[in-house]
């Protein structure tokens, strides 16, 4: 099992309610930031194979680096609220972070 902890709209659950502006700035600001964008989320199907999932937009490493991502966010994109949740994935073992975005 694996948790990741997610920072999103306080106003939501995902890009929904942003619009394609905010979601590019908060990549942008994410990457800057903590110097990674993306996450793959790794469960083991079966022997020697691995299914591979994309992260939430929002997923980061540990809580403090949600913490200095909303203060980021704070400061560049002051009309939006944001908040941290912690979701676990219990049938996941691994997760891998990506620098650039690879979608």
């Amino acid at each position: 099992m694996v948790d990741v902890f997610i920072v999103r709209p306080a106003d939501g659950l995902g890009s929904d309610f942003l619009d394609g502006y905010e979601v590019e700035r908060f990549v942008e600001i994410k990457g800057r930031t903590l110097g990674y964008v993306e996450a793959s989320i790794q469960t083991p199907i079966a022997a020697g194979q691995r299914e591979v999932t994309s992260a939430p937009w929002g997923a980061v490493k540990s809580l403090e680096d949600a913490q200095r991502l909303i203060e980021a966010l704070r400061s560049e994109l002051p009309n939006k609220n944001f908040v941290v949740e912690r979701r676990a994935y219990p049938d996941a073992d691994r997760v891998e972070w990506h620098s650039f975005h690879a979608r």
